[in-house]
């Protein structure tokens, strides 16, 4: 398996046999004949699972050692969660009361227009364009 995850790697192409799932209903409560009551489940190999887990562990390894995620990001990180972002905000509330800041500016995120995120260094010229053995580059002497 190892030698066919380091292809898949390097060449960054992910084989097609495994782009398929087996789509089971889940019972979840209620009438059993209405289809409403019933959730889709994707069963995967777990040789799937593995790869992308992979994938997920030097990508976010790649976003960590190049600084890209913000300290606010709090979705899909380790240690994070909705949790800590009610926290930070509450804890912003209470330094602004406790500084006498009476208003506090909130918007929906999708009532303003979408901004692509912008990492706060550029990337150096070097980055690879896909998932290869290793995400970051090759320090280069100049």
């Amino acid at each position: 398996m190892a030698h066919i995850y380091n292809l898949s790697l390097n060449s960054g192409v992910f084989p097609d046999i495994w782009k398929t799932a087996k789509v089971k209903p889940l019972y979840k409560k209620g009438d059993k004949y209405d289809m409403k009551n019933y959730t889709p489940i994707s069963i995967i190999p777990v040789f799937v699972k593995l790869l992308e887990r992979l994938m997920y562990n030097r990508i976010m390894s790649f976003l960590y050692e190049n600084k890209i995620l913000s300290e606010a990001q709090n979705g899909l990180r380790k240690g994070k969660s909705i949790h800590t972002a009610v926290q930070s905000f509450i804890g912003r509330i209470q330094k602004a009361l406790d500084i006498r800041v009476h208003t506090i500016g909130i918007q929906e995120a999708h009532s303003r227009p979408h901004r692509t995120a912008k990492p706060k260094q550029p990337l150096p010229w070097n980055t690879p364009r896909r998932i290869n053995n290793k995400i970051y580059p090759e320090k280069t002497e100049q």
